[in-house]
């Protein structure tokens, strides 16, 4: 007998993570969402996300979303394929390395 293992990267959270997999909200047969749709669509009361026994804040999915459009910019245009929130993502990412970028000069 082979034991299968699912990988990493096959992992449902993980692929949401990474901007590629969706979860579904509140039940089995509640509305999917991407990481993206979340970032521009929940309101802040509908943080932090839970998902089994992890908590995601707003500020847990905005590093990923920045991750993924710091490494490869085309490539996360191709995971928003079709959805319009790409300049919101972009501006929360810039934004974000403000913040980070004024942190790092106050020390």
């Amino acid at each position: 007998m082979t034991q299968g293992i699912i990988p990493e990267w096959e992992d449902p959270i993980y692929r949401f993570l990474k901007g590629r997999g969706e979860l579904l909200a509140n039940s089995k047969s509640g509305p999917a969402f991407t990481l993206w749709e979340a970032l521009v669509n929940f309101s802040e009361e509908q943080y932090p996300l839970k998902v089994t026994n992890q908590k995601f804040y707003k500020e847990d999915l905005l590093f990923q979303a920045c991750d993924i459009l710091d490494s490869d910019e085309k490539y996360a245009k191709s995971l928003l394929a079709g959805f319009d929130g790409w300049e919101k993502i972009k501006s929360m990412c810039d934004q974000r390395k403000k913040v980070v970028l004024a942190k790092k000069n106050e020390k």
